[in-house]
């Protein structure tokens, strides 16, 4: 993945794709479709470029813009890479455990209080 120029997701849906967080780790700049889970990680000219879903001349331009601009894929890149680590499945599955015991001592004392 660290050849590539630019990363490009075309996808017309998604949930959480993880070639997304995998970009972001290795620095790569993103240009996405704003679908499902990619907008809950890709923050739109802060942490990659985000387009309208089933919209190539908007894509194309978009790549053409990071292509040109290297220094600006290489800052949204950087960005990105600073908020890879909370994608990682480890820290993902950390938060999630997290999530769960949260909810079950919440669930536990509002059983026990009848």
């Amino acid at each position: 993945m660290g050849a590539f120029d630019v990363l490009a997701l075309t996808s017309l849906w998604e949930g959480l794709p993880r070639v997304i967080p995998q970009a972001m780790a290795a620095g790569v700049p993103i240009v996405a479709s704003a679908v499902g889970g990619v907008t809950e990680v890709i923050e739109d000219g802060l942490t990659g470029l985000l387009v309208p879903p089933g919209a190539p001349d908007v894509l194309a331009g978009r790549l053409r813009e990071l292509l040109l601009d290297r220094r600006r894929g290489q800052a949204l890149a950087a960005r990105a890479r600073e908020c890879a680590g909370e994608f990682e499945l480890d820290e993902m599955l950390r938060r999630l455990d997290a999530l769960y015991r949260e909810l079950g001592g919440a669930a536990g004392r509002g059983a026990a209080g009848r």
